[in-house]
């Protein structure tokens, strides 16, 4: 199974810290999506969008299935897994499964959008810290 990633498990040193698999990964984008900020925390979610919303992020191919399940205890009781379509930079697309805010925490979510760069530099350090 493919997973499409767009926030803290984009970056390898998070990545690693889940999952133990060694997997193909490549740029992806999906479309009906949007990823906004979560009160009081540095990692973003990603809600349901309109068709012009899309979000950015890294598609990691044949992910086994221990993999799936510790990801699946990661994202915890916030998240809940899809499918969707994911568009690669060559224009091609493949089906990944990615994780969205479960419907009954929307209360949680910021009016903003997050910022991957500024996690690059300075979130990933303080989430691992955590």
């Amino acid at each position: 199974m493919h997973v499409f990633t767009y926030g803290s498990l984009m970056f390898d040193p998070v990545w690693l810290k889940v999952a133990r698999g060694s997997y193909e990964k490549i740029e992806a984008r999906v479309y009906g999506y949007t990823r906004r900020k979560l009160k009081g925390e540095i990692y973003p979610a990603a809600l349901c969008g309109t068709d012009a919303d899309c979000v950015d992020g890294i598609a990691h191919l044949n992910v086994n299935q221990d993999d799936i399940r510790r990801l699946d205890e990661f994202e915890g009781p916030y998240y809940r897994r899809e499918m969707a379509e994911c568009r690669l930079p060559d224009g091609s697309a493949i089906m990944a499964c990615l994780y969205i805010l479960d419907e009954q925490y929307m209360n949680l979510v910021e009016d903003e959008p997050w910022d991957p760069a500024w996690f690059s530099k300075i979130g990933v350090q303080l989430f691992l810290e955590d």
